[in-house]
């Protein structure tokens, strides 16, 4: 299961990254392993990653991954999407 704490880790070891969205070549999105997905709402689509950290305090963004991880765990046809993200932050963070 993917807690905050996980996803707190996953930032500082770098398993969580923020990039540009490659659909806009603009705005952030989250990735985690190969896969990314969009957080964050509008301020997340209006900025860029550097930009965006600067702005948002890592208790908002930590908040807003895991509710938006949350939501596949809870979709059936994004379950197999939210266990990849699981086992990319379970394994690599050594848990």
């Amino acid at each position: 299961m993917i807690t905050k704490s996980k996803i707190r880790s996953g930032i500082r070891e770098h398993l969580v990254r923020f990039i540009f969205d490659p659909n806009m070549e603009s705005g952030t999105v989250c990735q985690i392993g190969d896969n990314w997905f969009y957080f964050g709402g509008e301020t997340a689509e209006e900025l860029d990653p550097e930009a965006y950290l600067a702005a948002v305090p890592e208790d908002d963004i930590v908040n807003e991954i895991f509710g938006t991880l949350e939501d596949f765990r809870r979709d059936e046809a994004l379950r197999d999407e939210y266990d990849y993200y699981d086992a990319v932050l379970t394994f690599r963070n050594g848990v």
